[in-house]
């Protein structure tokens, strides 16, 4: 099977998918309690023994215990980010605007409506990098996200904003300009 692996066989890789995943998939799901987190887990640690068979040394240890170890540490990396979200997730509450003039009352109301029609990740996003003063690299962080995904989901945040904004008659104030 070694061989086969490192030759890029598939039929190698199907083996010791037929073998293993079992074994792989039962670690994760243990670590997690989440079956599609389990089954990503799964997935990831086979794609890298595909994409990176030479990681397994026969003369180092099995390749039974490889996979063992790749889904302990994938869990336990998929753990660290799933409470980093959740920990997040749980500051960014979004309470309606106190105060606000008269004037200003429509427009607050539809940006209301359309943080909390976002995706959680955008809403997420978006408060962070403008209520909490974030850079993109540093809601990524947050979110344990990269930060090509921060960005474009502030700014598709944005132009729905802005559509949103526009569709209801609100126009920007030329002095904030």
């Amino acid at each position: 099977m070694h061989r086969g692996l490192r030759a890029g066989d598939e039929r190698a890789l199907a083996e010791a998918y037929d073998e293993f995943s079992p074994y792989v998939y039962g670690i994760a799901l243990r670590a997690t309690g989440d079956q599609e987190a389990a089954e990503d887990i799964t997935e990831h640690v086979f794609l890298r023994l595909w994409e990176r068979p030479g990681e397994f040394d026969p003369e180092r240890g099995s390749l039974h215990v490889l996979l063992c170890d790749l889904a302990r540490a994938r869990s336990i990396e998929w753990l660290r980010q799933a409470g980093r979200r959740r920990a997040v997730e749980s500051t960014l509450t979004w309470e309606p605007i106190e105060g606000s003039s008269a004037a200003g009352a429509p427009a607050a109301k539809t940006v209301q409506d359309v943080l909390r029609s976002l995706p959680p990740q955008q809403r997420n996003a978006i408060m962070l990098a403008y209520l909490h003063g974030l850079s993109f690299r540093q809601v990524a962080t947050e979110l344990a996200i990269s930060e090509g995904t921060a960005k474009s989901g502030i700014y598709s945040a944005l132009r729905q904003l802005a559509v949103a904004l526009a569709a209801a008659g609100v126009t920007p104030d030329p002095r904030s300009a």
